[in-house]
């Protein structure tokens, strides 16, 4: 931990910045060994697939905290609309 605190990244990023830059060359060098970052691909699948994930109306809830019990209360208050819900 003291060894952390001592560190000085080079041209003044901060340690936060320098290994989010050192992250994405990790990334991009995968690139080299045939691993493609990126979306083209699965939406290609998607497309040659018919787009099934348009065919329903969904809630992407995401976060640290509360997903589950904000998934529980969205689910009942549509289902006590009638909307039919899978959660």
């Amino acid at each position: 931990m003291i060894e952390a605190l001592r560190f000085h990244p080079p041209d003044g990023l901060s340690p936060v910045a320098t290994e989010f830059e050192k992250s994405l060359q990790y990334l991009y060098a995968l690139q080299s060994h045939g691993i493609k970052p990126g979306l083209s691909r699965t939406i290609a699948l998607l497309g040659a697939l018919g787009n099934p994930h348009s065919l329903f109306e969904v809630f992407h809830i995401a976060g640290t905290n509360g997903k589950g019990s904000t998934a529980a209360m969205t689910a009942s208050i549509l289902a006590a609309q009638g909307y039919r819900v899978g959660l």
